[in-house]
């Protein structure tokens, strides 16, 4: 029963589906910004494509940890899951989009505010954890 796929169905009206859109083409900018490919033929370049498969597994485990240490300092800061389950998903797509504003800002003007944007970024991941901790977690 716990692991059942969970529905969820939000009306959205005609702002908010564009507000949705706008959040979505904000977020290929952004990433197409932050994956300029690299010149070719540096020793760099041939040390990424020769990473193993653990070491992949090794960055993930790295970014869920710093998502994990985000969501824990979000629980202390704002109370916890009796808290979150007071949001409804389109609350939390409101709080992830304030600091999605927040990342594109500083991406779109400073070309060295890599570490700033991915430290909205991160936040952004850890809202959208606790948004499926509150409201359930549908598998792929």
């Amino acid at each position: 029963m716990a692991n059942d796929p969970v529905t969820i169905r939000v009306k959205l009206d005609e702002e908010q589906i564009g507000a949705l859109e706008g959040l979505a083409k904000a977020a290929a900018r952004i990433t197409r910004a932050m994956n300029r490919p690299a010149e070719t033929g540096t020793l760099e370049n041939h040390r990424f494509a020769a990473m193993s498969r653990t070491s992949e597994l090794q960055t993930r485990r790295a970014t869920f940890d710093a998502i994990n240490s985000e969501r824990d300092y979000q629980d202390k800061k704002y109370g916890g899951p009796n808290h979150d389950r007071s949001h409804s998903p389109a609350e939390w797509i409101l709080f992830m989009e304030e600091y999605l504003a927040k990342a594109r800002s500083i991406a779109t003007s400073s070309p060295y505010g890599k570490l700033q944007v991915m430290h909205e970024i991160r936040k952004v991941a850890a809202l959208a954890v606790a948004a499926m901790e509150a409201n359930g977690s549908p598998k792929r």
